[in-house]
């Protein structure tokens, strides 16, 4: 009840869905340990990177600043979902880190290990040839044309 209390006092405007409120309260508390970092750090300019998550699809995008977070992709940029995932992060204006795990997923040694299965992220294996022939300027600029999406 306390905590209830508190919620609707800082959040007036809070829905009373559950994941509505999980996710205000997981932006409050990524801004919160930012805010106590950077004041321990005696800075306020810092720029943290914070893996895609449900925290970063969006409709809660908004809970955190582009201007602070970068955010590091992770996902198979040839399934449509996580395509749509990394439009709108790049719409929403942040910066990102491609770890697209259909190229550069690089922690997986040599392929499906991952309880044995053949699909997975780890497969198949991606030689040094694979990565480094993945362009994700290229695919980003051919994927969403007439945007700038390529320099973020």
């Amino acid at each position: 009840e306390t905590f209830q209390k508190m919620l609707k006092e800082k959040h007036p405007d809070l829905s009373a869905t559950e994941d509505e409120t999980y996710y205000k309260l997981w932006g409050d508390f990524q801004n919160k340990v930012l805010s106590l970092y950077e004041n321990d750090l005696g800075m306020n300019n810092s720029k943290i990177v914070l893996w895609n998550s449900h925290l970063t699809q969006k409709d809660n995008l908004d809970k955190i600043s582009k201007d602070k977070y970068t955010i590091q992709f992770w996902g198979n940029l040839f399934e449509e979902h996580f395509l749509e995932e990394l439009g709108n992060i790049l719409d929403s204006g942040f910066e990102v880190i491609m770890s697209n795990y259909d190229d550069l997923y690089l922690d997986c040694g040599f392929g499906p290990w991952v309880g044995g299965a053949a699909n997975n992220w780890c497969s198949p294996y991606k030689s040094w040839k694979i990565i480094y022939e993945a362009d994700v300027r290229k695919f980003v600029t051919n994927t969403y044309p007439g945007s700038n999406h390529a320099d973020k």
